[in-house]
């Protein structure tokens, strides 16, 4: 039945009817989907949420034709600047999103979605810019691995540095052996000086490099090193010098099984520094002229016959221990093969210069000196020889 209205009265207004369609200028929210099949695709569902670029199966029929969304609910979407790549209906791959849902709709943007008799650009628009950020991401997800080529290249820079690096690796073994053998033998030179201002002696004990029968010189110490020495007896008034300093006993060493450095046999007692005690010395020849002018340095002699004693600075030594100025005995890193510690004598050198009248022969410290396999070297000679590689 249809109601009566009276004069002067307004008809009534109709209840509102929910509308199928979004409010002008809206844009709905975007519908939900899941991995099955729903009644309805463009209805939410409340199973999964996709993300927001998804759209229902059959909403999206291809990758390069624009989108046609077939109900009005197309899917929310922020217009965000950001280059595109050049698909049908987005003219420039350079034209950002903004531009491109700005522009008039062509005729290709344009879909079977419709509002009052006229295609809805605006959805159609975002179904194109959609699918086309679902492409780039898709794009920009794939990681494309080394190639064949791309691995070999790698692999030879890698072997033509390894091969640098070897070339240069002995040079540098012995530039470090060197430096290191300098800077201890300063370090050595000057603790001993230190120990004799502190105690008035420069220690006892040390190693005579004589073999423990005294009759031959330690045959451990490198080749070109043992040829710079000589075995000779101490006359009185040497040994008096000597002993002046402090220097009262020494130990004759042998080499042990497999250790020429660390463990040597030495005799059970020390030797008593007297008339008659072999111990070794720098030969007089041109061999040795400049470890002998190194050593002395300023020094003036007093005449007479130069002795210049070379003794071993061992742990046996009363230099070295807790309470003296060596917590152990320094040991050289040698270079080579044949300075190697287990099969070579590698212990530091000390030399004393024994010189004056016959009457009033006088001793006095040197400095310290390397058994290498070139030759006894002194200080001076390692930083020499590390500058000169």
């Amino acid at each position: 039945m249809h109601s009566q209205t009276t004069l002067g009265e307004s008809p009534p207004h109709p209840s509102p009817q929910p509308s199928n369609h979004p409010a002008q200028g809206d844009i709905p929210s975007p519908p939900r989907t899941t991995h099955g099949a729903d009644p309805n695709p463009c209805q939410p569902s409340t199973r999964t949420r996709s993300p927001l670029f998804r759209m229902p199966p059959r909403c999206v029929t291809s990758r390069i034709k624009p989108m046609a969304w077939p109900c009005p609910n197309p899917p929310r979407h922020n217009p965000a600047s950001r280059t595109l790549p050049a698909i049908a209906g987005h003219d420039s791959p350079t034209e950002s999103l903004s531009d491109f849902m700005d522009r008039p709709a062509s005729r290709e943007d344009r879909g079977p979605c419709v509002r009052n008799n006229k295609p809805i650009d605006i959805q159609n628009k975002v179904i194109v810019a959609m699918n086309t950020i679902v492409i780039a991401r898709h794009h920009h997800a794939r990681r494309r691995g080394l190639t064949l080529i791309e691995l070999v290249v790698v692999l030879a820079i890698l072997v033509a540095l390894v091969g640098l690096v070897v070339s240069l690796f002995p040079g540098l073994v012995a530039r470090a052996s060197r430096s290191t053998t300098a800077a201890t033998l300063r370090d050595i030179s000057r603790t001993v000086q230190i120990h004799y201002t502190t105690s008035l002696n420069y220690g006892s004990g040390y190693d005579s490099l004589v073999t423990t029968n005294g009759t031959a010189l330690y045959s451990a110490i490198p080749a070109n090193s043992l040829s710079q020495l000589t075995l000779a007896p101490l006359s009185s008034v040497d040994s008096q010098a000597l002993s002046n300093l402090g220097i009262t006993n020494v130990y004759h060493v042998a080499a042990s099984a497999g250790d020429a450095t660390f463990a040597v046999t030495q005799t059970a007692a020390p030797i008593t520094v007297q008339n008659g005690t072999p111990v070794a010395t720098l030969t007089s020849g041109p061999s040795t002229q400049a470890i002998r002018d190194a050593l002395s340095a300023n020094y003036v002699s007093s005449g007479g016959t130069l002795t210049y004693v070379v003794m071993g600075l061992n742990k046996g030594s009363t230099l070295v221990g807790p309470n003296s100025v060596f917590q152990d005995a320094p040991v050289r890193s040698g270079a080579s093969a044949g300075e190697n510690p287990t099969s070579s004598y590698q212990r530091y050198g000390l030399v004393f210069l024994v010189d004056g009248p016959s009457s009033t022969r006088t001793a006095r410290f040197l400095g310290a000196v390397a058994f290498t396999a070139s030759g006894i070297q002194t200080a001076e000679a390692n930083l020499q020889g590390y500058y000169a590689n």
